[in-house]
């Protein structure tokens, strides 16, 4: 599973597969979920494994060199590696026997979708920008051109 050090990176992800007109449809309460994850209280608490040779379940936090996946720089990305299919509940039951919770939500507002968008434009945060490639091009540009 792949995170992001940025929690503009990770609003861009949470609105991503929301079209505006869903949003302007959408109920007073719909929400969009970010994940935080404290991953430096993570590997405080508990050891991490560095091969995948193990029998325990874990989930642990690695840092890569970017070799022929620039997405990883631009993402300002972290992945996790785990053997653990519910990886909210293993890391909840974690939380359980430490004082702190290792995950926390934020929500957002749905309706909010085109002003978040704009405002991450601003920022440089688009598809243009987190998937360089024909893809990210088309992706950016019909966010600029279409107001679907």
């Amino acid at each position: 599973m792949d995170w992001t050090y940025s929690p503009y990176v990770a609003a861009f992800f949470a609105f991503r597969g929301i079209t505006n007109k869903l949003a302007s449809c959408a109920a007073e309460g719909d929400k969009v979920r970010i994940i935080v994850f404290d991953q430096a209280q993570w590997r405080a608490d508990w050891s991490q494994i560095k091969q995948l040779v193990i029998t325990g379940l874990h989930v642990s936090i690695g840092e890569y060199l970017a070799i022929e996946n620039e997405r990883m720089i631009l993402q300002q990305a972290a992945s996790t590696i785990t053997n653990v299919d519910d990886i909210e509940s293993y890391i909840t039951n974690k939380s359980k026997s430490q004082t702190t919770p290792y995950l926390y939500a934020i929500d957002l507002p749905m309706r909010e979708r085109k002003h978040v968008v704009q405002e991450l434009g601003y920022m440089g945060i688009t598809a243009g920008a987190l998937f360089p490639g024909l893809d990210g091009a088309c992706e950016e540009l019909k966010e600029r051109n279409f107001d679907l």
